[in-house]
C-alpha cells in the first residue's frame, strides 16, 4: 500500500479540490471535504493504473509533513498488487 499526501483547496462555499503533489494528474473535486476524500482513492488508483498501462513508474509518495493523506491498496512501488 502507498499513502500519498494531499493538498486541500477550498473552491467556494460548496466546493473543495484535492490535489496530489506526487501525482499531478490526480485531482478530486467535491461539494465538501468529506465527499472529495470519499472519491480520492478511486481517482488516485485510476491515474496510477494509467501510469502502469503507459509503462511509467509509480511515483514514490513524498513526506506528508502533517498533510492529510490518501492510501491506495492496489499499487506498490514494485508494480500492481492485488487489492483487498
Amino acid at each position: 500500500m502507498l499513502e500519498y499526501p494531499v493538498h486541500i483547496t477550498p473552491g467556494g462555499e460548496e466546493a473543495v479540490m484535492l490535489t496530489f503533489p506526487d501525482v499531478p494528474e490526480a485531482v478530486v473535486v467535491g461539494r465538501c471535504q468529506d465527499e472529495a476524500f470519499r472519491g480520492a482513492a478511486r481517482v488516485l488508483e485510476a491515474i496510477l493504473a494509467a501510469y502502469v498501462v503507459e509503462g511509467r513508474p509509480i511515483p514514490a509518495p513524498s513526506s506528508a509533513e502533517g498533510s492529510p493523506t490518501v492510501r491506495t491498496r492496489l499499487f506498490s512501488l514494485n508494480g500492481v498488487e492485488i487489492g483487498d
